[in-house]
C-alpha cells in the first residue's frame, strides 16, 4: 500500500486545491510522453484518487486502508494516457468515432502480440518434443520451461492490460459532444508556463 500523502509531496493537513496542484505537477512532470515512469503515474492517479475524495481520505487517515484497489489505479491512469489521445490529438473527429479507433487499433496490437507469443510458444514445444532422451540434469530442459512459463506469463500480462485498457475505454461511453462542429482545443494554443 503506498502512502498517498509521501507519494503526491503534500502533508496531512494540505486543502483539495493543494492536493490537486501537487497531482497535477506531479502527473505533467511524471507522465510516459514526457519520459516518465508509467508505474509512477499508476502511483500519483491512485494517490490523488484516495486524496480527493473524502470517504476515502477518512478512511485512510482512520485505517491506512484506502478501499481503492491498485486495478481501479490502472484503470484510471490508463483514461488519463487515452484522454490525451482522443481529445487532444484527435483533431476534428467526434469522441466516439476517436474511441472506437483507438479499440480497434489496441485489439489489433493486443492480437498481434498474442500471435507473435503463441508463435513463440509453438516454436520451444516443437524443440521441447524433439528430445527424445535427456539426462538426469537436463540442461535444455531447464532452459526452455522457464521461457515456456515466461511466456505463460506474458499471455496473462498481455490480456490484464487489454482488460484495463478495456475498462478505460468504457468511461468514455458516457461523454457526449454536443457540437462537433465547435473549434477544437489545441494544445498549441495554451500558456502553460504557470502549470
Amino acid at each position: 500500500m503506498i502512502d498517498p500523502y509521501e507519494t503526491l509531496g503534500v502533508s496531512r493537513d494540505s486543502d483539495p486545491e493543494t492536493i490537486k496542484k501537487s497531482y497535477r505537477k506531479l502527473a505533467k512532470e511524471h507522465h510516459p510522453d514526457h519520459g516518465g515512469d508509467e508505474s509512477k503515474i499508476t502511483a500519483l492517479t491512485l494517490a490523488y484518487d484516495i486524496l480527493s475524495n473524502p470517504d476515502k481520505k477518512k478512511r485512510y487517515d482512520e485505517t491506512g486502508e484506502s478501499g481503492t484497489d491498485n486495478r481501479q489505479a490502472q484503470i484510471y491512469a490508463e483514461f488519463l494516457k487515452m484522454s490525451e489521445e482522443i481529445l487532444l490529438k484527435q483533431e476534428g473527429l467526434p469522441i466516439k468515432q476517436s474511441v472506437e479507433r483507438i479499440r480497434v487499433g489496441m485489439e489489433q496490437q493486443m492480437r498481434d502480440a498474442e500471435s507473435n507469443i503463441n508463435q513463440k510458444v509453438k516454436v520451444l514445444e516443437a524443440a521441447k518434443a524433439r528430445i527424445i532422451q535427456a539426462p538426469e540434469n537436463d540442461v535444455l530442459g531447464h532452459m526452455i520451461q522457464p521461457r515456456l512459463d515466461d511466456f505463460g506469463k506474458q499471455r496473462d500480462k498481455l490480456k490484464a492490460d487489454m482488460e484495463i485498457a478495456q475498462a478505460a475505454l468504457a468511461l468514455f461511453d458516457s461523454y457526449e459532444i454536443t457540437d462537433p462542429e465547435a473549434p477544437i482545443f489545441s494544445w498549441a494554443t495554451v500558456d502553460r508556463r504557470g502549470w
